[in-house]
């Protein structure tokens, strides 16, 4: 899908926007396409990590939909996503998350354990039944 190139880019900047309901619309979006074509996400996987984690560790900028969604879509990065490219950002993601840990909101708490924990197993090899 070429068109994925030329919207990331504005998806990304979308980020930066005040307008909540604009961010849970991205980050949704954002979550789909690293669910249905996790390369197109690679090139811009700096700038995906930054902006998430922004706005999942600002609870004075950002509504707890937005933070939540935000973790949601930085929980879908382990899994779909390359580890070669995840693996340099495994440490300040997890560190990152750990004020999350500490939200006022429960369900915004219980996404960044679960979060943090998909980041802190990247490196480690999946069990086998």
């Amino acid at each position: 899908m070429p068109e994925i190139e030329t919207l990331l880019p504005l998806l990304l900047q979308s980020l930066d926007l005040q307008e909540a309901e604009v961010k849970v619309a991205t980050v949704g979006t954002l979550t789909v396409i690293a669910h249905e074509n996790p390369k197109a996400v690679e090139g811009h996987i700096s700038s995906l990590i930054s902006r998430l984690l922004k706005a999942a560790t600002e609870p004075q900028a950002n509504l707890p939909k937005v933070r939540y969604a935000s973790l949601r879509c930085l929980r879908t990065f382990p899994g779909k996503v390359k580890d070669s490219a995840l693996l340099p950002y495994r440490k300040a993601v997890a560190r990152g998350l750990m004020t999350v840990l500490d939200d006022p909101k429960r369900h915004v708490r219980k996404e960044a354990v679960d979060c943090r924990a998909a980041w802190l197993n990247l490196d480690e090899p999946e069990e086998e039944d």
